[in-house]
C-alpha cells in the first residue's frame, strides 16, 4: 500500500460497520468504555498494517542481492511470463480478528498484491505440508463481499539446490524440536559466505482465477446473499479443495535440480554408494524419462548429462568418493545423507506415482495391464492427497499407460500379448561372461536398467527413511513420581523394539535386563546393530519392573526414539505406576508418559495375572496414599476443584477479597473425597479380579483413561450404588452440602 496513507487507511479500518460493532461488543464482554476498546482496535490496526520506509527498502536491496549473489551461483526464473499477462497469535481475539480481516479486504479490493504461504510455515522435511487454510478462507470470503476486483492466486515454487538452514534442518530431521528463530541467527550466516549453495529456481505456476474456481464448485455463487456477516455452509469444504489446488500447482512447478536426483538415487540404495558411472546412468535414464513424460509444462529440468549433475553436485561438497580397483564409487556420509533426505523430499511427488509402478515388479516378473490398472487406482488415492499429486482418478489411465510406455521404450519392461514383463539377461550374454569380469555393454545395460526399476520401485518407503552409522547406542532413565522404594529383589528390564506392526509381535533390536542398582532413577544403555534399523518402521523403548516374576510397574503407551544414525540421547522417560486412584467415584488411571509397549510381547500371563497384580497393589497403594489428610488436597494431579461456572465464580470472588471462602469450599470437598477412598478399595479389587485377557491387553494399549473406561463399562451401575452412600456420608461429616449450597 502507498505508505503515505497509511494512517488514513488505518483510521478507515476502525470506521468500517463490522469493526465498530466488533468494538462494541468488545466493550460490552470486557465491560470497559467504549474509547479503550476503540483505542485496543487502533493499536491493532497498526500493529497489522504494513509499516516501512523506502530509505530502508533501498539497502536492503543493496544488501540482500549482493548476499544471495555472493552465496549462491545464480537465481534462474521461470514463467513469470504468464503471470505478467494476467489482467488487473490473536486466535480466538474477535476485535483483532475484525480489525485484521478488514485490512486484508481493503488491499484486496484496491488491487494491491498480499503475498502469504498457503502452508502456515517452512517444511522441516522437504515435503508439502498440509495447507493452512485460515488466509484462503478470508480471501474467499473477502471476495464474496466484492467480486468487483478479480483475485488470482499466483503459485511461485522457490527451489534450493541448497538451504542456508541446511544444519539446522539437519537437528529437526534428527527428532530435535525445532528452536525459535532469533535476530542473532544473522550471524551465523557469516560462515556461509565460505560455503557453495548452487542455485536457486524461482518457477511461476498456472494461475488460479477465483471467480473461476468458484464457478466450478459453487455455480450459484453469484446470485447468494454475501452480506458482510454471511457465511456460506459450502465455505470450509471450499476452501480446503482451494487450498489442496494451491499445493497441487505449486507442486507443479517444481524446479527438479542436481542435488534432487543425486539425492533420490542414493537413498534408494541399501548402501547409499554407487559406482560413479553407474550413478550416471541412472541419472541419465531419470532424465529420459522426465522428459518423455513431463509432470507438467511449468516443472523445469537441470541442463546437462548424469556425469555433469554428479560434478555439479561433488563441487558443493554433498557427496564422498572413495577409490577402488574398479572405478570410484560415490556415497553419502552420516550427515550428508540425513540432509539430503529433504532435497530427495522435494521431489518425491513427481516420482511416486512411477514408483507404484516399478514397485510391482519388484516380486513379480510379469504383470497384466488390467492388474496394474487395479492396483494403481486402489492405491494412488493415498498417494495423492499425502504428496499432493496433480492427476485426478478420470487422467489417471493415460498417465499410466505413458508411463509404462517410457519404461518400455527405456528397456526397463517388455510389452507382449497384453502383458508387462521384467527384461532378463540373455542366455548368451550369461554364457559368455568370464568370471569375475564384467560383461559386454548390452550386460551392463541391462544392469543398470534393473538398477534403476528397483531405485524407482524402493521411494515408496522414502518419506521416511533415514540412513545409520555402523554402531549406534540409546541411553536413558526410567524413573516413577510416586514415592514409593522398590524391594532390593526387584528386577528391571529395558528394550528396544520395532513397533511398527500392532497386530505383531515387537521385534527386540537389543535389551537389557538385572537386578535393580538403588532406586529411581534408574539408567540403562542400550546398543543395538542398525543395520536392523528399517526404513518407514517405528522404534520404542518398552520397560519393566518385576519382583519374583510378578509385574511391579509397567509402561502403557509407546515412547517412540529416533534411531537417525547417531546415539540416540531420549529425554529421561515419565515412568509411572502402573495404577493411580482419582476422583470421588473410584477411577482407575493407567499412567501414560511412559515407556513403549509391544503387544505382542503381552503373553496371557502378563496380561491377567501380572497386570491383575500390578493393579490391585496400586489400588490398595493409591488408597492409603489418597485416604490420608492432605490426600487429595496436596496433591496437584487428583485435587478436587470447583466445577463449571463455580470455577469461573471463584476466581471473581478472589479479586473481590473473598478468597478465603473459595479455599474452605474447595478445602471441605477435598476432605470428603480423602474420608471417602478408603472405603472403596475392595470394590476396586472386585473390578480387577473379573478382568479378563482381551480387558487386560485393552487397557494396555488403551489411552490415559483406558482404565477407568474398563470400571465404567463393566461396574459402573454398582460403584454409583455403594459408594454415593459413602460420599454422601462423607460430605455431611464435613458440612460440604451445607457449604456449597450456601455458596452457588
Amino acid at each position: 500500500p502507498d505508505i503515505s496513507h497509511r494512517r488514513n487507511l488505518v483510521k478507515g479500518l476502525i470506521h468500517d460497520p463490522l469493526v465498530r460493532q466488533a468494538i462494541s461488543d468488545e466493550a460490552q464482554r470486557e465491560n470497559i468504555p467504549l474509547a479503550k476498546a476503540e483505542a485496543q482496535a487502533l493499536r491493532y490496526g497498526n500493529e497489522i498494517a504494513s509499516d516501512y520506509t523506502y530509505t530502508a527498502i533501498r539497502f536492503l536491496e543493496v544488501v540482500l542481492s549482493w548476499f544471495w549473489n555472493k552465496i549462491y551461483d545464480g537465481i534462474k526464473v521461470n514463467h513469470i511470463e504468464q503471470v505478467q499477462g494476467i489482467a488487473p497469535g490473536h486466535e480466538g481475539n474477535p476485535l483483532y480478528t475484525a480489525v485484521f480481516n478488514e485490512y486484508l479486504h481493503t488491499l484486496f479490493t484496491k488491487g494491491f498484491p498480499v503475498e502469504y504461504f498457503v502452508e502456515g510455515g517452512r517444511s522441516r522435511t522437504g515435503r508439502m505440508l498440509q495447507p493452512k487454510t485460515g488466509m484462503l478462507a478470508i480471501t474467499l470470503r473477502s471476495f464474496l463481499r466484492s467480486s468487483r476486483t478479480p483475485i488470482v492466486f499466483v503459485p511461485v515454487y522457490i527451489g534450493y539446490e541448497r538451504v542456508l538452514e541446511g544444519r539446522t534442518y539437519l537437528g529437526e530431521l534428527r527428532g530435535a524440536s525445532k528452536k525459535k528463530e532469533s535476530i542473532f541467527d544473522i550471524f551465523k550466516v557469516i560462515g556461509a559466505l565460505k560455503q557453495r549453495f548452487g542455485q536457486v529456481a524461482v518457477n511461476f505456476g498456472e494461475p488460479i482465477r477465483l471467480a473461476s474456481f468458484l464457478d466450478q464448485q459453487q455455480p450459484g455463487w453469484r446470485e447468494q446473499d454475501h452480506s458482510p456477516q454471511f457465511r456460506p455452509a459450502w465455505l470450509n469444504e471450499t476452501t480446503s479443495r482451494l487450498g489442496e489446488k494451491v499445493a497441487q500447482h505449486l507442486n507443479e512447478a517444481a524446479a527438479i535440480n542436481p542435488v534432487n536426483l543425486v539425492a533420490l538415487a542414493l537413498l534408494s540404495t541399501s548402501r547409499l554408494a554407487l559406482d560413479e558411472r553407474a550413478l550416471a546412468r541412472v541419472l541419465d535414464l531419470y532424465l529420459a524419462l522426465l522428459r518423455q513424460v513431463p509432470y507438467s509444462a511449468h516443472t523445469t529440468l537441470p541442463e546437462g548429462d548424469g556425469l555433469a549433475l554428479i560434478g555439479h553436485v561433488r563441487g558443493m561438497d554433498l557427496l564422498a568418493e572413495q577409490q577402488d580397483a574398479l572405478g570410484r564409487i560415490l556415497y553419502l556420509d552420516e550427515n550428508n545423507a540425513i540432509l539430503m533426505t529433504y532435497y530427495r523430499n522435494n521431489v518425491l511427488h513427481i516420482f511416486a506415482l512411477p514408483a507404484l509402478l516399478a514397485s510391482f515388479f519388484q516380486s513379480s516378473s510379469r504383470i497384466s495391464r488390467e492388474l496394474i490398472g487395479r492396483y494403481t487406482h486402489a492405491l494412488y488415492p493415498y498417494l495423492q492427497s499425502e504428496l499432493f499429486i496433480r492427476w485426478d482418478a478420470q487422467e489417471l489411465d493415460g498417465v499410466i499407460d505413458q508411463w509404462l510406455e517410457a519404461f518400455v521404450e527405456q528397456g526397463l519392461l517388455r510389452f507382449e500379448n497384453g502383458v508387462y514383463l521384467r527384461p532378463a539377461p540373455s542366455s548368451r550374454h550369461a554364457a559368455t561372461k568370464p568370471p569375475n569380469t564384467p560383461s559386454n555393454k548390452s550386460e551392463q545395460e541391462y544392469t543398470m536398467k534393473k538398477l534403476t526399476l528397483a531405485v524407482l520401485g524402493s521411494l515408496l518407503a522414502a518419506c521416511s527413511s533415514t540412513p545409520s552409522p555402523s554402531k549406534a547406542s540409546l541411553d536413558g532413565e526410567v524413573f516413577y513420581l510416586q514415592r514409593i522404594a522398590l524391594p532390593p529383589a526387584a528386577t528391571l528390564s529395558v528394550s528396544l523394539q520395532d513397533v511398527s506392526l500392532a497386530d505383531a509381535p515387537a521385534v527386540t533390536l537389543a535389551n537389557q535386563s538385572g537386578p535393580v542398582k538403588g532406586q529411581v532413577p534408574l539408567p540403562f544403555h542400550l546398543s543395538y546393530d542398525p543395520a536392523q534399523v528399517k526404513p518407514g518402521h517405528r522404534y520404542a523403548v518398552s520397560a519393566r519392573i518385576e519382583l519374583d516374576g510378578k509385574l511391579l510397574f509397567i509402561n502403557t503407551e509407546h515412547h517412540g526414539v529416533q534411531l537417525d544414525g547417531s546415539d540416540a540421547q531420549p529425554d529421561a522417560a515419565m515412568f509411572r505406576p502402573a495404577l493411580t486412584f482419582t476422583g470421588l467415584c473410584a477411577g482407575l488411571l493407567l499412567s501414560a508418559s511412559a515407556l513403549a509397549l509391544s503387544l505382542g510381547d503381552l503373553s496371557q500371563k502378563d496380561a491377567t495375572g501380572g497386570l491383575k497384580d500390578a493393579l490391585t497393589q496400586g489400588a490398595q497403594i493409591a488408597v492409603k496414599q489418597l485416604g490420608t489428610p492432605g490426600g487429595f488436597s496436596n496433591n496437584p494431579d487428583v485435587r478436587i476443584e470447583l466445577p463449571g461456572n463455580l470455577g469461573k465464580a471463584a476466581k471473581a470472588m478472589k479479586k473481590f477479597g473473598m478468597g478465603a471462602e473459595v479455599d474452605q469450599l474447595e478445602a471441605s470437598m477435598n476432605k470428603a473425597a480423602e474420608a471417602a477412598v478408603p472405603q472403596a478399595q475392595a470394590l476396586l479389587v472386585d473390578a480387577v479380579k473379573k478382568m479378563s485377557v482381551a480387558d487386560a491387553k485393552g487397557i494396555l494399549s488403551g489411552g490415559n483413561d483406558s482404565a477407568t473406561q474398563y470400571l465404567n463399562k463393566t461396574s459402573r451401575e454398582q460403584i454409583r450404588a455403594k459408594f454415593l452412600p459413602i460420599v454422601k456420608q462423607a460430605t455431611d461429616q464435613v458440612g460440604l452440602a451445607k457449604q456449597y449450597n450456601s455458596f452457588a
